[in-house]
C-alpha cells in the first residue's frame, strides 16, 4: 500500500560522531540540521535499506582527502550504489556520467576496494558496456574501464588469463 510508511533507524555520522536517529516519513531532508563544512555520512555501514541523495558538495566533502579513513568498503559500497541508481534514474541532477567519474575518479584512485564492493562496480560496468559502445564513448571510458580492471582485478582473482580474457571482452564491448 503506497500509504503505508515504516519506520526506518538510522545510523548516520556527523563530524565522525554516531547519531541515530528514526526516520517516520517517507522522505527525509536534513539541510536544515546540518552545519556548515560539516562531514555527514548519512547511512553508515548501510544499516538501513534506503537511498541517499547526498548534494553534490556534502558528496565531495564525505569523500574529501581527510575523510576517506572513516570510510568502510560497505560505506563504499552503498555510495556508488546511491550515485549509480540516482544516475540510472537521473534523480537529483545525478547521471551515469556522475557514476563513472566517481568510480573512475575517486575508486580508482583513492579506495582499497573489498571483493563485493569491487563485484557490484565490475557488474554495473559490463551492463554500461554496450551503452558507452553504442553512444561513441569507447575511447573515453574504454581505457578507464581497462585501467580499473587491470588495478583492481588482479589483486582479487589473481588469474592472468582470467584477466586477459576479461580485456578483450570489454576492449571488444566497449
Amino acid at each position: 500500500n503506497d500509504q503505508d510508511v515504516w519506520k526506518i533507524p538510522l545510523i548516520m555520522t556527523i563530524n565522525g560522531e554516531k547519531k541515530t536517529i528514526l526516520m517516520t516519513e517517507k522522505s527525509m531532508t536534513l539541510e536544515d540540521d546540518i552545519p556548515e563544512n560539516v562531514v555527514i555520512n548519512v547511512n553508515k555501514e548501510a544499516s538501513s535499506f534506503i537511498r541517499v541523495k547526498y548534494s553534490k558538495e556534502l558528496l565531495n566533502r564525505l569523500l574529501s582527502e581527510e575523510n576517506k579513513k572513516y570510510l568502510s568498503p560497505t560505506d563504499l559500497r552503498a555510495i556508488q550504489n546511491d550515485i549509480y541508481f540516482l544516475g540510472s534514474q537521473q534523480i537529483g541532477g545525478y547521471t551515469l556520467a556522475d557514476w563513472l567519474n566517481l568510480i573512475f575518479d575517486w575508486y580508482l584512485k583513492n579506495a582499497a576496494l573489498d571483493g563485493a564492493l569491487f563485484q557490484d562496480i565490475f557488474r554495473i560496468l559490463n551492463k554500461l558496456s554496450p551503452i558507452i559502445n553504442k553512444l561513441g564513448l569507447s575511447d573515453k571510458y574504454g581505457q578507464k574501464i581497462e585501467e580499473f580492471c587491470l588495478k583492481y582485478w588482479d589483486s582479487h582473482i589473481c588469474n592472468h588469463s582470467l584477466l586477459h580474457s576479461l580485456k578483450t571482452y570489454l576492449c571488444a564491448h566497449t
